[in-house]
């Protein structure tokens, strides 16, 4: 008896989203570990940087931060630097903050030291993926410094000119007319 031909078929369209999907295949050892010996390179640096990039696949707590995955603790300091020029701005502009008050606002090298290591262990456990921005926050951190400084140099050298254009001392109460008392001024009150 002859054997009938079959058609096959052609294989079903993938989804649109399978198309795109990149996908990685690796082996397992028995106890369930990926066999990094059995793994081409190629893979086994597209499987590092998948891991890397979502820090969701390690369990939180288990194990501390890759030392690549950390946030350069040199970058802290400048962050409570820029903190402190955003203190003494918003005291000035929006609390009238005297100068003398807004020139102590500022953290000393040892203040700024006992606070790096648990800012950054902040920014390392909240921030995800901080580290690829610290270069660009060290430069904000830096201009802000630097144009704070610059607009207050400014206001201040601008308020020393307007004082010695009109030449007046500040608060100086010989500079002051005095206050008329009931309409007159007060030589007329001091005749009487």
């Amino acid at each position: 008896m002859p054997k009938a031909k079959t058609m096959t078929s052609a294989p079903p369209d993938p989804e649109p989203d399978q198309e795109k999907q990149a996908r990685l295949s690796f082996a397992l050892n028995d106890d369930g570990s990926i066999d990094f010996s059995a793994m081409r390179p190629s893979t086994r640096d597209k499987l590092k940087a998948a891991i890397a990039s979502s820090p969701g696949l390690r369990p939180e707590g288990e194990g501390p931060t890759p030392e690549e995955e950390k946030f350069p603790r040199e970058f802290v300091p400048p962050i409570w630097d820029s903190v402190a020029v955003l203190t003494r701005t918003v005291g000035k502009i929006f609390f009238q903050w005297p100068a003398d008050l807004t020139k102590g606002i500022q953290f000393s090298k040892e203040e700024k030291e006992k606070l790096t290591e648990p800012t950054a262990k902040m920014i390392d456990k909240y921030g995800a993926n901080m580290k690829k921005w610290a270069v660009e926050i060290n430069f904000l951190n830096a201009v802000a410094a630097n144009v704070g400084n610059m607009a207050t140099r400014a206001v201040q050298d601008f308020i020393e000119s307007q004082r010695t254009t009109i030449n007046v001392e500040p608060n100086s109460p010989a500079e002051r007319p005095p206050a008329p008392v009931n309409g007159h001024d007060t030589e007329t009150v001091r005749q009487l």
